[in-house]
């Protein structure tokens, strides 16, 4: 069944008679099963696509009975999926390039060339890995294609905004691949289309938790999940598993990544996806590592194992040999280990993938080092290190240099032990500069750096002073040796266990200042937010809004309230926070009245509706007097009385109530309990209230008197 849609759509797009619904399938097709519809659009292309001009591709069209921008749209559509990863179709990338070259010839539209320089910047990513020309190329593809927003030209926005995101991900660039993820979702908003939306929230998810922020990558991929549950495209629920059980792993939520690998992998069996089965197979293995079921764990890579060998995919088989190799280490069984790391390296080496035999190399001296076979230790271990180098891995040169320098202390070669222990010393200490440059709370590294400075100076001098006794002195370099190897396992593990710290600090304060529902900036933010250029404090109530938390549900009303908040920046140019579904906090920076800002805002609508909306407003500051300081939660129950006395008034239209004080206002009305001493102070005419309603209506609330205490204090 499925099979026969994917021959629709195809001759629906060559027939010419695509509409927005049938676009969209197209694009899911292509995510969902871009092989059978690479097999429909190829026989349906003819074989020949070598044209000297536009001119001679419309004659061609013509005798095929198609229009030429027919024919160019199905030619976009086949390089594609020529340069898609999951068509392994012989010849493909060859013929992807032949109808870039084509395209070059017969385009002519703005959307005809954006296509063309997106397809031109995925070639060269994808086959020859220039990811900054790639970047360059889709920006031009969005230049080209403009304002434009006909159905056709949203879908290639998304595409390319999708590419966007993915080659700067790869590239290291953090920013500019966020930002090319939020376009992409936005766009799939704009699309209406909940798979487009859900393969958006997907790629945030994946983005958040490549920089080890899995709490905001587990939220977008539980949101892609809710949305491709909705729908039977088996592709992509697997794949949002797969990707599911992938984050709880990192995050050592063992029982979850299971759960969620399971699932993945009993629907890629369904599929017949054998090479995402094999990485499947791998997740689940590697949790069982994780929490050391070796043995279960040595099942799964071989179930892996089996598929990469059927499916010829050498650089998975090495991955699992590597990982066999570190399993069978654990379980003691160092022989066996050696025999599949040593076909690792055997791949690895076929096909020069030195980022994957630095670390295999590794292994091996170090399951050496346990066999106490010195001289494959050394081998090993002298390989891994000019890897390391070469790949400037310095962390790794330093282990590489451990397992080195102990292979020398044990066979006695002591002066090539010191001169290793050096060489990790150094680049040890370039690490703690390095770190000390960028985090100015790792204080402890000058500390370490001259505690091992000391050290190798101490053992230079005993090796000086003991050139009388070769024995005595060998002995006493020998412990120097391994003092020093202690104090850097130390001072390594003290460093990681700080920077661990201060990253779980920083993520716990910043999710203090959230709200907890929109993760928006909350009430602790506001208060850390009013300072000294603060010059207006709002109190901002839509009715509307107050319990869209009980009446949508949060997973609806978080997006909502976050689009208010968004709005209310953009038209009142302030600092906004949520201190509660349909309460907002307003900070603003220049003077205004709360006449004024109550206009702007009266003037808005969201989603074609004026809210209804009560203001209260306070100017800062707010006594005339600036050696008086009044802390920010004084202020802010200040403008929660202003913003309780405009709801009072219920005027239909919204209303908004303003405090000002006199020059002679004494500090001393701002003490508790507040609410009674500013509404005495309304009444005695200290404190101006300004209102678009009748004051006289104000209904302030009503405060309980502080009952007296019926000691006397006697002095």
């Amino acid at each position: 069944m499925y099979f026969f849609r994917v021959i629709f759509i195809a001759s629906m797009l060559l027939i010419g008679t695509t509409q927005a619904d049938e676009l969209d399938d197209i694009e899911i097709n292509f995510r969902e099963q871009p092989r059978q519809l690479h097999s429909t659009v190829v026989s349906s292309t003819p074989k020949s696509l070598r044209y000297l001009s536009l001119k001679e591709f419309q004659a061609s069209a013509s005798e095929l009975g198609y229009t030429s921008g027919q024919l160019i749209n199905q030619l976009i559509l086949l390089a594609r999926l020529d340069l898609d990863a999951q068509v392994l179709v012989p010849g493909r990338l060859e013929q992807a390039l032949e109808i870039i070259e084509l395209l070059k010839i017969i385009a002519r539209s703005d959307y005809e060339k954006a296509a063309l320089y997106n397809l031109e910047g995925r070639y060269l990513g994808r086959v020859d890995q220039q990811y900054q020309q790639t970047v360059a190329l889709n920006q031009q593809a969005l230049e080209q294609l403009g304002e434009a927003e006909d159905k056709r030209s949203q879908l290639l926005r998304y595409v390319i905004y999708e590419d966007l995101g993915t080659v700067n991900l790869i590239a290291k660039q953090p920013i500019p691949s966020l930002n090319a993820y939020n376009l992409l979702r936005d766009t799939a908003y704009q699309l209406r289309n909940d798979y487009l939306i859900a393969n958006a929230e997907a790629a945030l998810g994946k983005y958040y938790n490549v920089n080890d922020q899995q709490t905001k990558s587990l939220q977008h991929y539980t949101e892609a999940f809710r949305l491709a549950s909705r729908y039977n495209h088996p592709n992509q629920k697997a794949l949002l598993q797969l990707n599911l059980a992938k984050l709880y792993r990192d995050m050592e939520q063992w029982d979850e990544a299971l759960e969620f690998a399971h699932g993945a992998a009993d629907a890629y069996k369904s599929m017949g996806s054998g090479s995402f089965l094999s990485h499947t197979m791998t997740v689940i293995a590697m949790v069982y590592a994780n929490t050391g079921e070796w043995n279960k764990a040595i099942d799964y890579y071989l179930n892996a194992q089996q598929l990469d060998a059927e499916l010829k995919n050498f650089i998975a088989q090495g991955l699992n040999f590597h990982n066999l190799g570190e399993a069978y280490f654990n379980l003691n069984d160092h022989q066996v280990a050696l025999d599949y790391l040593f076909q690792a390296n055997a791949i690895f080496k076929d096909r020069k993938s030195n980022h994957y035999l630095v670390y295999n190399e590794m292994l091996i001296a170090e399951v050496s080092q346990a066999m106490e076979d010195w001289p494959l230790t050394m081998q090993h271990a002298t390989e891994a290190l000019r890897l390391a180098k070469l790949l400037e891995l310095p962390q790794e040169q330093i282990e590489a240099l451990g397992y080195q320098t102990h292979a020398y202390k044990t066979q006695g070669q002591y002066q090539q032990a010191l001169l290793s222990q050096e060489q990790s010393t150094q680049l040890q200490q370039e690490l703690l500069e390095q770190e000390r440059n960028t985090n100015s709370n790792v204080s402890s590294s000058a500390v370490t750096e001259q505690k091992l400075k000391l050290e190798v100076s101490q053992l230079r001098q005993e090796k000086l002073q003991q050139q009388d006794s070769l024995h005595t002195r060998n002995i006493l370099l020998a412990i120097t040796l391994g003092l020093s190897l202690l104090l850097l396992a130390l001072a390594t593990q003290q460093y990681k266990l700080r920077k661990r710290m201060a990253k779980i600090n920083l993520a716990q304060k910043t999710k203090m200042q959230q709200e907890p529902i929109t993760s928006l900036p909350g009430y602790r933010a506001l208060l850390g937010s009013v300072s000294s250029k603060t010059k207006g404090l709002a109190l901002l109530s839509l009715e509307d809004e107050l319990n869209s938390d009980l009446t949508l549900g949060n997973s609806l009303a978080a997006p909502r309230l976050a689009q208010l908040a968004e709005d209310i920046a953009a038209i009142t140019g302030a600092k906004v926070f949520l201190l509660r579904p349909g309460l907002f906090a307003l900070t603003l920076t220049e003077e205004t009245r709360p006449a004024q800002l109550y206009r702007q805002l009266s003037d808005w609508q969201f989603q074609g509706l004026a809210p209804k909306l009560a203001l209260g407003y306070i100017p800062l500051p707010l006594l005339a007097n600036p050696d008086v300081k009044l802390s920010p939660e004084t202020l802010v129950e200040t403008a929660q009385l202003a913003l309780a006395g405009a709801i009072s008034l219920q005027n239909n239209q919204g209303s908004y109530v303003g405090f000002s004080t006199l020059d002679f206002t004494p500090a001393a009305i701002f003490s508790a309990p507040l609410y009674l001493q500013l509404q005495k102070s309304i009444i005695r005419g200290l404190i101006r209230v300004e209102t678009n309603g009748e004051k006289d209506k104000i209904h302030w609330p009503e405060v309980l008197q502080p009952s007296r205490s019926e000691h006397v204090s006697i002095i």
